[in-house]
């Protein structure tokens, strides 16, 4: 049975989710939710069916959908929002069908795994994460809901990454490292050392650059 999802955000990411969506045989895009004023009525070939608040008044039957928005603190708000509207509303697991998902997993409802992603054994993936394109999270680690790592980056075996975190493009975080909640690892750097929270830090070795806010944006 074919699922009708409806896709929050019409940015880059959406795009990309979108493309994701439209090699799965079992879901098909309804259209898409946007709080922007200035939305357009269409993205991607899609009907913008409305803002958030329209969830309830759309007249087809819709089955469940996917927040695509990158930015880790915006997604979580979007999802408190959307849980305001509409209590019961299903997140669905979107999976590029190039990513390597171990059967021994778990994967939270709403996150994303793009193409090439891998997810190896005995992995957690909190609500809402996003594992991007080639990149790869090792076994025993777990992220923290709304957490995501970029393009190309690289987690080592039981690494934890706190929820809300974000891992930046082409990371590598060496095994057994701890990362706190709402800290954000640039581009490039290689993480050797556990980070607290709310920290920014780059480099190679990765280094404490400065203190963020929780909802400080990082895109």
């Amino acid at each position: 049975m074919v699922k009708n999802l409806i896709i929050f955000g019409c940015g880059g990411h959406a795009k990309v989710i979108v493309d994701i969506i439209e090699h799965l045989p079992h879901f098909r895009v309804l259209g898409m939710i946007d709080d922007s004023p200035n939305r357009f009525s269409r993205f991607q070939g899609y009907p913008v069916l409305g803002d958030t608040s329209s969830i309830k008044s759309i007249k087809d039957p819709v089955d469940g959908g996917v927040i695509a928005i990158g930015e880790n603190w915006t997604r979580r708000k979007v999802a408190e929002e959307i849980k305001k509207f509409d209590p019961d509303f299903n997140f669905v697991t979107i999976i590029h069908p190039t990513a390597y998902i171990s059967p021994r997993c778990q994967i939270g409802e709403g996150s994303v795994v793009m193409a090439g992603g891998i997810v190896n054994s005995d992995v957690i993936l909190g609500r809402h994460c996003i594992v991007n394109t080639l990149g790869s999270v090792a076994h025993d680690c777990m992220m923290g809901d709304f957490s995501s790592v970029g393009p190309g980056t690289h987690l080592g075996g039981n690494v934890i990454v706190g929820g809300n975190s974000a891992i930046a493009l082409g990371a590598r975080v060496l095994h057994g490292v701890t990362i706190g909640d709402h800290t954000v690892i640039g581009a490039g750097a290689t993480v050797t050392k556990d980070f607290g929270d709310c920290i920014v830090a780059y480099g190679s070795p990765a280094k404490f650059v400065r203190f963020r806010e929780k909802e400080e944006p990082f895109l």
